[in-house]
């Protein structure tokens, strides 16, 4: 994993096939305008960490090359990185944000399996005041809702709290909480959720959603 500086960033272009896709982010609609308040929740300045991925159906592992970014550039980091991607990579946001002194807290997430309605949110919010999360910010992925809740949790609140968002699925009820996604993530020891759309099997560019849409 590494921190890219402009001369290592400036090499990594240069040798990477290009494809110039458009890339300018909204930031009122696109997950990267949350970044100035995870970055005040962590007192900052902080570093968040990202990859680069390709998306392999049905696998145990997958492949990542990790980056930490400073809250500062992220904005620039994601635009200039998504023109350098193969046609089949996609940039993720990583759970875990790296605060001074190198503390590391983590961000809570949610992937939906599909679309949860503003009824099952009514046990969504039973998970996340277990953990004093009384802000999220919600975003359509085109196949499924990804949730970020506004909080920073230590390693061992984190892990609690997967344990937690599993039991929103009900016994013999349709899957809410996607569970491979849960079983990845504490294989990996963080979560992940998609920032671009640039490989074709996904269907859109993450799109941000009126939290009141999901009040009860």
């Amino acid at each position: 994993m590494g921190k890219l500086s402009c001369k290592k960033r400036a090499f990594f272009f240069a040798f990477t096939t290009v494809y110039l896709i458009p890339v300018k982010l909204d930031l009122i609609s696109h997950p990267a305008g949350m970044i100035p308040r995870l970055t005040q929740l962590g007192g900052g300045p902080v570093a968040f960490e990202f990859s680069r991925y390709k998306y392999q159906p049905r696998v145990i592992e997958d492949e990542r090359r990790s980056y930490r970014v400073e809250s500062d550039d992220v904005a620039l980091w994601i635009e200039g990185t998504a023109q350098a991607l193969a046609l089949d990579e996609d940039i993720a946001f990583h759970s875990r944000v790296y605060l001074k002194n190198e503390r590391i807290r983590q961000i809570p997430m949610i992937d939906f399996k599909g679309h949860p309605t503003p009824e099952d949110f009514h046990r969504v919010k039973e998970a996340l005041a277990a953990f004093q999360i009384n802000s999220f910010e919600i975003f359509d992925s085109g196949r499924s809702f990804h949730l970020y809740g506004m909080a920073l949790l230590t390693q061992e609140e984190w892990l609690r709290f997967l344990g937690r968002i599993l039991l929103i699925n009900l016994p013999g009820g349709e899957e809410l909480v996607d569970t491979r996604w849960v079983g990845h993530r504490i294989m990996a020891g963080y979560g992940t959720l998609r920032w671009t759309k640039n490989n074709p099997h996904y269907q859109k560019l993450p799109t941000k959603l009126q939290e009141a849409r999901f009040q009860c």
